[in-house]
């Protein structure tokens, strides 16, 4: 859903203005369904105009030099210049011609690539009065710590040149719905599109939706619940051909017959909420308990078996059989579960961050050293972390009880949660997390 944001800035002079923008709202459409390139407005083919660039909590004006070809495409480059100055070198580069976007930004000597595509946005100006000014939102990753990844918001608006900047609003962040009417995606067009790929499989024999997103399926092998919310936030965080191909696979993986097959490679561990040894009533006079180490007075730390189709907790006598050494099991749950994890990323700006690691795994990067590494320069005092379901991880410093508050009021503003984990606020320390709120 769209929301607005206000932000305070300085640009140039330092005088403030407020940036109202809409938030993303989905991934772009296709290729193949977009609409034609708006027509370039008129004028000289080069142009050189202001943009307004806000980046993470960072603001420049910059002059932007704009390339208008209809053989060779769009370009727009341009140098950033702030109150402190910048480096030379840094600014932002798009393009645009028939093969797609691609989009960089330099800033402080380190450079980054869009990972969330361009979404319109609309700058409002308080000054005399309120100016409308087009613009565009994207996300950029830039290298930061070992494996992890910052994630920085970026956004540009066009103030001298409406006309340019609607024209490249068009050109780099158009609106559409393709053919099958689920792209931009949303979790109902997730869920038909999956019923009519599963329809196709011959492993499936019958195919039941329950709810959005959640789907039940016969194949060889027995009754099978598929949840699709984890890997429809996947999929809303990719290109759109990116996110059906990964729908796909998914819904490839799930098809197959199921396998008994173990492997060390598959060994992981994972944060469910309750207390170690954790146990689960499997039946009026069944009780099965798996594998566990005591992670908070209320969480436990479970070593499971990852496919790419199912996620297994295991009990004590499967994980003795997959590695007798104890000794040598949370070292390689923890290499496995990083190399399993190609994309990780820190979003946030001041002192309070959010984990993105593909839907699965955000609060078991709790139990990663590497975590604490990449957090350190980021966050005054020992971490304080919110895992309030398996894929949110929140993370700030302990700089007092402003802290605290700011993450347990995190939770308390999240709606229904699958998969949810807890609703409090810990200190970590190792491989302990103290419940403080």
């Amino acid at each position: 859903m769209s929301a607005f944001v206000t932000i305070a800035v300085s640009i140039g002079t330092a005088v403030a203005v407020g940036l109202y923008f809409m938030l993303p709202r989905g991934p772009r459409p296709a290729d193949d369904a977009a609409p034609p390139r708006p027509a370039a407005p008129s004028g000289p083919a080069t142009r050189t105009t202001t943009v307004w660039i806000r980046i993470g909590d960072q603001a420049f004006v910059a002059d932007a030099h704009v390339h208008l070809d209809t053989e060779e495409g769009v370009h727009l480059r341009c140098r950033l210049t702030g109150d402190d100055g910048a480096p030379d070198g840094d600014g932002l580069e798009l393009h645009a011609d028939a093969g797609g976007e691609t989009a960089t930004l330099r800033i402080g000597g380190m450079e980054g690539h869009l990972c969330d595509p361009f979404e319109q946005g609309v700058l409002s100006v308080e000054a005399d009065g309120v100016v409308q000014i087009h613009g565009l939102q994207g996300s950029f990753s830039f290298p930061h710590h070992g494996p992890f990844r910052r994630m920085r918001d970026v956004f540009v608006g066009f103030p001298d040149a409406p006309d340019l900047g609607g024209f490249l609003a068009g050109t780099f962040a158009p609106e559409a719905v393709d053919a099958d009417g689920v792209i931009p995606w949303t979790l109902d067009g997730a869920t038909r599109y999956a019923v009519r790929a599963l329809g196709d499989m011959p492993t499936i024999s019958a195919i039941e939706v329950v709810e959005p997103g959640v789907i039940l399926m016969l194949r060889d092998g027995g009754e099978l619940r598929m949840d699709l919310h984890n890997i429809f936030a996947d999929m809303r965080q990719s290109p759109p051909d990116e996110g059906r191909e990964m729908l796909d696979r998914f819904l490839r993986n799930m098809a197959m017959p199921v396998s008994s097959a173990t492997g060390r490679d598959q060994l992981a561990i994972r944060v469910y909420p309750g207390a170690a040894p954790l146990t689960l009533q499997a039946g009026p006079d069944v009780q099965v308990t798996f594998a566990s180490i005591a992670l908070a007075e209320d969480l436990a730390a479970v070593f499971v078996q990852d496919t790419p189709d199912t996620m297994r907790p295991l009990q004590e006598p499967e994980l003795e059989a997959l590695v007798p050494e104890v000794e040598e099991r949370l070292p390689l749950a923890r290499e496995n579960l990083l190399r399993s994890l190609p994309h990780l990323h820190i979003r946030g700006e001041g002192g309070m961050y959010m984990l993105l690691a593909g839907g699965n795994y955000e609060a078991s990067l709790v139990l990663l050293p590497e975590l604490w590494e990449a957090m350190e320069p980021l966050i005054e005092g020992p971490p304080l972390v919110a895992l309030p379901a398996r894929d949110l991880l929140f993370v700030t410093g302990d700089t007092g009880p402003e802290a605290v508050a700011r993450l347990a009021a995190l939770c308390r503003d999240m709606e229904e949660l699958s998969y949810a984990i807890s609703d409090g606020v810990y200190r970590v320390d190792g491989m302990r997390l103290e419940r403080i709120g």
